[in-house]
């Protein structure tokens, strides 16, 4: 096995993982103390704890980004590797073919489970009669925006741009040449690269007025939150040119995690002191020092073939897509039950990661639905 095979293993290893952080982010969040508006209005005001806001809070500030970074990576790996073509195909069926049919399939449920817990918090005697009676509105089965599913279709953009960018690569050799003499020269230096690139992050969300753009999920994508997620593509689309540096970023990589969880905790518990500049700062350092302190962490330890990383691998798609109507349906049925709030929130994570793996084990992976998403259908 060469050592570029190796790599893209522990990146692999890496984007799953991500993946599988929005089944915690989802079920901690109806724990959470903070009121997330419409991106979330399922609470169990009986129990909850800032705790949760934490857990929901840390992993956001890196997740997408280091989701992007790989995925960009991986877009650049096709293009370069394969062909131009053979990259868009791949984005096509992996990406935006999913992206529609569980857009379609996944809508109406999200639905109903949206409406049974909202009557639930509202002490309704009759949930799930509420929730049927929308289902009989023939609109209520047309979507209306992206959900959980909004990481998809920022991808199809992205990986549109990517393939633009790399297709103005081969056409401008020199200049393309010299990027990525620079981009090396800023790789070799483990502070120098997170303070530059915090710097590029600030500068976009200065000019933004806005610390951290969220999305809205919306059909039409907002330029604030497209524009920030789009850089940590392109980032991972260029480190792929100088992927023989991937190692080198294991050297510092609990330095980093330290410092970027360090300066999540201190804006945290002083959120009231920090200023606009002083959130868009903060968030910039800590999502470009967790993306180095990961990627260096998985090269670490992850750099080579595993057996049960590689099903984990084929089965986060999978369980990206589908545990979300779980993880809320979980949140309305312990709703009034009194249980603490981390006992309720480790039954819904175990309970909905054991639905997702044994549906994907027994209803995915050997099955042309698995092969629909991961372009190889299992036989073991």
């Amino acid at each position: 096995m060469t050592v570029v095979h190796e790599r893209l293993h522990s990146l692999d290893s890496l984007r799953a993982i991500m993946m599988l952080l929005g089944l915690v982010i989802h079920t901690a969040i109806s724990y959470g103390q903070f009121d997330y508006g419409e991106a979330w209005p399922i609470k169990d005001v009986v129990s909850s704890g800032f705790s949760f806001d934490m857990i929901v809070f840390y992993i956001h500030t890196f997740r997408m980004p280091v989701f992007f970074v790989i995925s960009g990576f991986f877009g650049a790996f096709i293009f370069f590797e394969k062909s131009p073509l053979a990259m868009l195909k791949n984005r096509m069926v992996r990406i935006l073919l999913p992206f529609i049919v569980f857009m379609v399939l996944l809508w109406p449920i999200i639905v109903f489970v949206w409406v049974y817990c909202l009557s639930i918090m509202a002490g309704g005697t009759a949930p799930v009669t509420e929730a049927w009676n929308v289902m009989k509105n023939g609109t209520t089965y047309v979507p209306t925006n992206t959900v959980h599913l909004w990481f998809l279709y920022y991808l199809i953009f992205f990986s549109l741009l990517g393939w633009c960018l790399g297709f103005l690569q081969t056409q401008f050799a020199l200049t393309a040449n010299t990027v990525k003499i620079g981009l090396e020269w800023l790789l070799k230096n483990s502070l120098l690269r997170v303070l530059i690139l915090t710097s590029l992050t600030f500068g976009i969300l200065m000019l933004m007025k806005n610390p951290w753009p969220e999305k809205s999920g919306g059909f039409i994508p907002d330029f604030k939150p497209f524009l920030n997620y789009f850089v940590f593509y392109i980032f991972g689309w260029l480190l792929y040119g100088s992927k023989h540096l991937l190692q080198d970023f294991s050297k510092n990589c609990w330095p980093l995690f330290i410092a970027g969880t360090s300066v999540f905790l201190i804006r945290l518990f002083n959120y009231p002191s920090f200023s606009m500049a002083g959130n868009a700062a903060a968030n910039a350092f800590i999502a470009w020092s967790l993306i180095f302190a990961f990627i260096g962490l998985f090269m670490r330890y992850l750099n080579h073939y595993s057996k049960s990383m590689r099903y984990i691998s084929d089965a986060s798609y999978w369980i990206f897509l589908v545990h979300l109507p779980l993880t809320a349906l979980g949140a309305g049925l312990l709703m009034g039950v009194d249980l603490p709030a981390f006992v309720k929130f480790l039954i819904i994570l175990i309970t909905a990661s054991l639905l997702c793996l044994f549906s994907y084990k027994y209803c995915v992976r050997n099955t042309f639905i698995g092969q629909f998403l991961n372009g190889k259908r299992h036989e073991e």
